[in-house]
């Protein structure tokens, strides 16, 4: 089975596009191909496993499941420290500025968000424990 990226979906019409991995055209998902409890996890940006066939309107999945751990329970912020808010006035030198543990990984969430709206809990943590403990090696946060 081929593995590639879910690049477009729409959840009221029930189908997406998923690009594969190793190239090719966009392969056309339906939504039907997964578990009924599967169907509403299903976004834009997954990773997806898939096996395809070249039909009359081009390539399509016949089976396929989620990469992504969609059956993990949400991940949440609130186990996270409390993020306090500073301010800070013109004269403060910004490339000099470190900021807490709690705070970066919030800002890195916020970012994802708005760059990502259809990002999973699962993704957001992946990437900011790699983006913090990035940061802890050259001690832009501290705890």
């Amino acid at each position: 089975m081929a593995v590639g990226t879910l690049v477009r979906f729409d959840s009221s019409q029930g189908y997406g596009f998923i690009t594969p991995d190793d190239g090719g055209d966009d392969v056309f998902l339906h939504v039907s191909l997964f578990e009924e409890d599967t169907r509403p996890r299903i976004r834009r940006g997954m990773r997806i496993e898939f096996q395809a066939v070249k039909g009359d309107r081009g390539v399509k999945a016949v089976r396929a499941h989620p990469v992504d751990d969609i059956s993990a329970p949400p991940i949440r912020d609130v186990d996270l420290p409390a993020v306090t808010t500073r301010t800070r006035s013109r004269d403060d030198d910004e490339l000099c500025d470190v900021l807490s543990t709690a705070e970066y990984a919030q800002q890195v969430t916020d970012v994802l968000i708005d760059a990502v709206p259809t990002i999973t809990g699962v993704q957001i943590m992946r990437v900011r424990q790699q983006l913090v403990a990035f940061a802890a090696r050259h001690g832009w946060v501290e705890d």
